[in-house]
């Protein structure tokens, strides 16, 4: 009953301080190209982006379309200085400036309960806050966080009916609809659904089966208030494919490759992954005057994973180079967890200086039980080249545990309009995390700043300067006298330039930064159930992001990164190693063409290109994977409410390896896949 009476009194607190301030001049800044952009979403202010000092990219629903995207890291790679480093399937896993983000997904400026797979098709747009963002948002990767817009409802009755299929008996099909409730058009809803078949290139793999249900509904309570309900339910059944060892793939090996299609598991008992994700929630928004409004979001939502029968590879026998020894893991969990951000924004004047305020406070409950099933001395072996899949399961020791955490934050940020040029901004959110595992209770606390300032050298193109900072705790780790090993943090420096030029139809963010990872907990050499915390990374680098429209039926877009991320010091891995999964160079670019006029009209073509440099597999660095180039592109047709649309990714069939773990945990890249999709929009 307490996180309720909280939500209570939040909400009567920031109520009751709003403010009647008068109202501020907008400055209007154009339009994100590809996108409608939520502002406050991405930065809990309505400050425009190119008077924010951070690089912040976003994507809209229409480009995830066209790329047919079945994977969250496939829309990632359209950001510079993003990376996948996926190491199980089901799970979203990408790198932000050179450092995993993968646990900070978040969903309407909530963070997700999990990193198991997102349905792409399901968010309006996708926005990423490169580098520490723990100034709004508390704990979080030093790299950078997502968040996922839902769809949300429309007034305007609409239908929406496609359905997709493809190789490897790819089959989804999709519904959108929705429209008003009653005569004044005050209440409005939406449903979207979909389904989704896929099976694996890899053999005896069955693949992925999903089901996704979002329901959402918008009251508007009066002229300046609204009240938009949502909910999901996601069930998903996988099977997991397991890494190959880096013998044999991109290392050589004594008795020749390993087949690219070769299963890790056992055909007896193979592997089961069920996922089961609900929430339900609001997003509150009501406007006091033209100068304040108040916001607040909530969710309650239930995670389930079962995961049974999981064989993966624990060491390739040194002298053979072909028997695989496996271990197997099996896992059930229950989380259930209350998050909710209520806040204020606020435009003012002091003299000639315009104020753009924003307070508001964080709140999370978590409840996480989970057992894991584990054996480390009764060990499967696979023969890699002769495989017998009659593969017997070994007794399994359980391991449950139970977690208790609680998360609040107060927030302030005041972005100063100095000049009609000049804008300042400066804020800090303090955070205050507490864990209980039924042994101990651990509480961190933490203030994050961030200051930067933003130049528009003309009304279309500014400069930015900001430096920021950032925490992250590590709950469960201790070190060898059994304190608690402190939260990581991160400090960065970035410089950059952003255009939205042509009334925002080019946009161009280019970037440099230098971005240090500190507090680094890693195992004692002579106690590998204790940490050390002498660990240090840093990230340099180089970013351009480009969305164009052209004009004449043209679009475009080109993201570059250079990424030198590589350790500074640590106690078990030498200096200037490389962090896994983060090539140098990282390059996509994408044009599509639409012809506007005539009998051909609404005939698109599309292309693409997307490339890594060599990266470190894993630390310290015993191998490297191989740099790879992927084509893919489509071809399309909209017209009079019907659209088809034919996608090929890695269209010349490439066998590349894109992310890994350690020797023993090497991911294959998809072959080539070809799409038909057919709509109907009423």
């Amino acid at each position: 009953m307490a996180m309720y009476r909280y939500l209570g009194t939040v909400g009567i607190l920031l109520l009751g301080a709003a403010p009647s301030i008068a109202s501020a001049q907008d400055v209007d800044s154009g339009e994100i190209i590809v996108t409608a952009v939520n502002r406050q979403q991405a930065t809990k202010t309505d400050m425009p982006l190119l008077d924010t000092p951070q690089n912040i990219q976003v994507f809209s629903a229409a480009l995830l379309r066209d790329q047919n995207v079945s994977l969250l890291e496939d829309a990632l790679r359209n950001v510079a200085g993003v990376q996948p480093s996926g190491i199980a399937t089901g799970f979203d896993f990408f790198r932000i400036r050179g450092f995993d983000a993968s646990d900070f997904i978040y969903v309407d400026g909530l963070q997700r309960e999990t990193s198991a797979n997102v349905e792409p098709s399901a968010f309006e747009s996708i926005e990423v806050l490169k580098g520490p963002s723990s100034s709004l948002y508390g704990q979080g990767s030093v790299g950078g966080l997502v968040n996922l817009n839902s769809r949300r409802p429309r007034k305007e009755a609409f239908a929406d009916l496609e359905f997709g299929i493809g190789s490897f008996g790819y089959y989804k099909p999709t519904i959108d609809v929705g429209g008003s409730f009653n005569e004044g058009q005050s209440i409005y809803g939406r449903l979207f659904a979909t389904y989704r078949r896929e099976g694996s290139f890899v053999d005896q793999v069955k693949g992925i089966e999903r089901i996704y249900v979002a329901p959402s509904l918008t009251i508007e309570i009066g002229e300046r208030t609204s009240l938009t309900l949502l909910a999901q339910y996601q069930h998903e059944d996988n099977m997991d494919v397991a890494g190959l060892p880096a013998q044999g793939t991109v290392l050589p090996n004594i008795n020749g490759k390993i087949p690219y299609r070769r299963y890790i598991g056992s055909s007896i008992h193979p592997s089961k992954v069920k996922n089961d994700y609900y929430s339900l929630g609001y997003l509150l928004r009501h406007e006091f005057s033209d100068s304040v409004d108040f916001y607040q979001n909530v969710r309650l939502a239930w995670y389930r994973p079962r995961w049974d029968n999981l064989y993966n590879g624990l060491f390739l026998d040194p002298d053979n180079q072909r028997d695989f020894y496996l271990y197997v893991f099996e896992q059930d969990r229950n989380l259930r967890k209350l998050s909710t951000d209520s806040g204020i924004n606020a435009r003012l004047h002091t003299g000639s200086v315009e104020h753009n305020l924003t307070f508001g406070v964080e709140y999370s409950d978590t409840s996480d039980s989970q057992t894991y099933y584990l054996n480390f001395d009764d060990l499967p072996v696979l023969d890699l080249f002769d495989p017998d899949f009659n593969l017997y399961k070994p007794v399994l020791e359980p391991s449950p545990t139970h977690t208790d955490s609680t998360n609040i934050g107060i927030y302030m940020q005041d972005a100063i309009r100095l000049t009609e040029r000049l804008t300042f901004t400066a804020g800090g959110r303090w955070s205050r995390m507490k864990s209980d595992d039924g042994f101990e209770t651990v509480t961190h606390s933490k203030f994050t700043p961030r200051v930067g300032m933003n130049y528009r050298f003309v009304d279309e193109v500014a400069g930015y300067a900001s430096w920021s900072r950032s925490f992250n705790p590590q709950p469960g780790y201790y070190t060898g006298d059994g304190r608690p090993v402190p939260p990581e943090e991160g400090e960065q420096f970035e410089l950059g330039v952003k255009t939205a030029l042509m009334g925002g139809r080019i946009s161009v963010t280019a970037a440099v930064y230098e971005l240090t990872r500190s507090n680094l907990a890693t195992s004692d050499p002579f106690d590998p159930s204790s940490y050390i915390v002498t660990g240090k990374q840093r990230s340099r680098g180089f970013e351009l992001d480009s969305q164009l429209r052209l004009g004449g039926g043209w679009e475009a877009l080109f993201a570059y990164a250079y990424t030198r991320a590589k350790v500074v010091s640590d106690s078990s891995t030498p200096s200037g190693d490389w962090t896994a999964n983060v090539p140098r160079h990282s390059v996509n670019a994408y044009v599509k063409y639409t012809i506007e006029e005539g009998a051909l009209e609404g005939l698109g073509f599309s292309g693409g290109i997307t490339g890594y440099s060599k990266q470190a597999g894993d630390l310290p660095n015993t191998f490297y994977l191989p740099g790879y180039v992927v084509v893919g592109g489509n071809i399309s047709y909209e017209r009079d409410g019907w659209r088809a649309q034919l996608n090929i990714d890695n269209a010349f069939d490439r066998k590349y390896f894109p992310t890994s773990y350690d020797q023993t945990l090497i991911m294959r890249g998809d072959p080539r896949t070809v799409r038909l999709t057919i709509g109907r929009a009423f």
